[in-house]
């Protein structure tokens, strides 16, 4: 009769597999104000594309054409690949300046914080005094 061999059955303790987190959904917006995260690459200022909001908040890329014809409905932005603490990743719309207009602090402001990500851990919270982002390493 043959030893019963228990090494056999124990299950390996090589767990990274079993928890790597799965980005199977992608949210589009910006990061929760109470979140921390981390960017990837963000894409310098000349790298944008336009964008339109519905009433109901939903986001769509429209061609440069169909953005002229749109006007003040559509917007230019960089769009900023993040990630959270709890793997929630993300595509944040930092947006910029159309060209010729005037810069606007909020705009700059995230453009800033979406920079702080890539090195540190940061929050992004409004500051209604300043007429700016804060960004809370």
């Amino acid at each position: 009769m043959d030893k019963f061999d228990l090494a056999a059955l124990r299950v390996s303790q090589d767990l990274e597999p079993a928890t790597r987190p799965d980005f199977g959904l992608i949210r589009l917006g910006k990061p929760n104000k109470r979140v921390f995260i981390r960017t990837f690459h963000v894409p310098d200022l000349s790298e944008t594309y336009w964008l339109l909001e519905d009433v109901e908040n939903e986001l769509y890329m429209v061609t440069p054409s169909l953005a002229i014809e749109l006007g003040s409905d559509a917007y230019p932005a960089c769009l900023v690949p993040y990630v959270t603490r709890d793997h929630v990743a993300g595509i944040w719309p930092v947006k910029v300046g159309k060209s010729g207009a005037k810069p606007n602090s909020w705009n700059v402001s995230a453009y800033h914080a979406a920079k702080a990500a890539e090195e540190n851990w940061v929050r992004v919270q409004s500051n209604m005094t300043m007429s700016c982002y804060d960004t809370k390493v």
